[in-house]
């Protein structure tokens, strides 16, 4: 079985360290990441490299029209297996909203932290400048605390990923590139410290816990700029977060009720069909035609 990036594997090739004409299964993950990031000529490339008898498969979180069209390219007959929606989320990960404000984002993280104890803890960032401000100030107040982003080395990712895996370190502040294929036994908690706008990148972060069938709490802050998004989630979803406050006291929500469309007036008819006794509306040109007729 080989495993790596198709830049990584290509190199291997051309180095002769590995062929790749007995493959009988070429699996392509993250399709749609590999679409974005343009590993897709690699890919293809090294999938002329293999048997014409071996069995391709395309996994993707999205199924965009990008990504139906390298499949109809590259397999022959393929077989969709779609995952529904609404089964998209486990039922083992209890799902939490938190409301706050930008400037308490970071005390409301201290505080969820201090209250919860968590044994391991994902908090996903969008972006690599906030994951590392908040790695800034977490290990500024003494936790035991680490940062996951794109930008580290590989020797780097490989140490602070051993480290959460032999649970040295507590808490691991991650962005959103983090959130795809980490496979983390005894995640117990993940916090959303942003909102994701994208409901599929939601379901990667929350997925991090719960696992194997073990409990897990995915706790989202936002503000009230953010309710769209919360509601986003929960529509397409298919879920209802319950929302808490920082003392893990459940708070009602209020339900979002339609406003009421007010009825335009009627606008004032106009001619000779406005007039109830059309006698006396006055003649138009067609009729006088048709007197003089």
């Amino acid at each position: 079985m080989l495993i790596g990036t198709p830049g990584r594997l290509l190199d291997h090739i051309r180095k002769g360290n590995v062929s790749l004409g007995g493959v009988g299964y070429f699996v392509l993950d993250e399709v749609d990441e590999m679409l974005k990031q343009g590993f897709v000529d690699d890919a293809a490339e090294l999938l002329g490299m293999t048997a014409s008898g071996r069995q391709v498969m395309l996994c993707s979180a999205t199924l965009s029209e990008e990504v139906q069209k390298l499949g109809r390219r590259i397999t022959t007959n393929p077989v969709l297996i779609d995952i529904n929606p609404n089964e998209a989320t486990v039922d083992t990960i209890k799902q939490i909203c938190i409301k706050t404000t930008d400037e308490y984002r970071d005390r409301a993280v201290a505080s969820l932290i201090n209250r919860l104890n968590p044994y391991l803890m994902i908090i996903f960032c969008m972006s690599k400048e906030r994951a590392n401000a908040l790695g800034d100030v977490l290990g500024g107040m003494g936790y035991n605390v680490d940062v996951l982003t794109g930008e580290l080395s590989q020797a780097k990712r490989k140490t602070v990923m051993k480290k959460f895996r032999d649970a040295k370190l507590q808490i691991l502040v991650a962005s959103d590139i983090a959130a795809r294929g980490l496979d983390i036994e005894g995640v117990t908690h993940v916090i959303n410290y942003d909102i994701p706008h994208d409901v599929d990148w939601y379901v990667h972060r929350i997925g991090r816990t719960g696992r194997a069938g073990n409990e897990g709490v995915a706790i989202t802050l936002y503000t009230a700029d953010e309710v769209k998004w919360l509601r986003n989630i929960e529509s397409k979803l298919n879920v209802r977060m319950e929302k808490q406050n920082l003392e893990g006291k459940v708070i009602a929500r209020r339900e979002q009720t339609a406003a009421p469309k007010k009825k335009k007036p009627a606008a004032p008819k106009r001619g000779r069909s406005a007039v109830a006794d059309k006698r006396k509306a006055p003649k138009t040109g067609s009729n006088r035609r048709q007197k003089r007729k």
